[in-house]
């Protein structure tokens, strides 16, 4: 079972108020995920997400939850499914370009076509072998990424108040910090890319 997710799924990019509450979650079961999911659900319906520290952006917390689940259903499972060679993981694809991708992020030049970004996750499901590291982790470009830090990803989503960081020099304030020497734009102006750019359209991301 391979659970698409993101890389900003890793901890660091939650309020501190939080992220320590989704690794406790992971450790214990997903009875515990499920809980603390549906207290954020409730944050957001009775519009306190952002100041109990789940932050604006429903993107950061889903994918965290996602990863969570993975990796409390991978404590149950790990021995038995290696024995049998299964596999149980989450998977970033890497940042994609489409309609859905490009009003969060400024820079899209490295951004992958979809045909480009399905190429290894469908080796990787499609092989009779797998690395065992994979299992119960976030894993892009076969590489495991670390759960308490992960990689920089630079959303506009931050400087736009919906929280997260930029980057893994800190945790994320969940107060929309800014990226260094960045000014936000009009929505209808940011997170233009390279199809935007060439008139090209694009599929909507998965």
């Amino acid at each position: 079972m391979i659970i698409v997710a993101s890389a900003v799924g890793t901890l660091d990019k939650l309020d501190d108020r939080v992220a320590g509450r989704f690794a406790q979650a992971a450790e214990e079961d997903l009875d515990a995920v499920d809980a603390l999911v549906a207290e954020w659900r409730q944050a957001v319906h009775d519009g306190r997400a952002g100041d109990d520290g789940f932050g604006a952006w429903l993107n950061i917390p889903s994918k965290v939850a996602q990863v969570a689940a993975v990796r409390a259903l991978a404590r149950e499972r790990r021995d038995a499914d290696l024995a049998e060679n299964k596999l149980l993981m989450a998977l970033c694809p890497g940042l994609i370009d489409t309609d859905a991708s490009r009003p969060w992020f400024d820079d899209m030049s490295s951004a992958q076509t979809p045909a480009e970004a399905v190429r290894w996750p469908a080796e990787l499901a499609l092989s009779p072998t797998f690395d065992p590291a994979f299992y119960g982790e976030l894993v892009q470009f076969g590489k495991v990424l670390p759960s308490e830090t992960g990689v920089p990803v630079p959303h506009t989503a931050a400087a736009w108040g919906h929280g997260g960081s930029f980057n893994t020099r800190g945790r994320g304030s969940g107060r929309g910090r800014q990226a260094e020497g960045s000014e936000p734009r009009p929505r209808g102006d940011r997170g233009r890319g390279r199809a935007a750019r060439t008139g090209r359209r694009s599929r909507s991301a998965k």
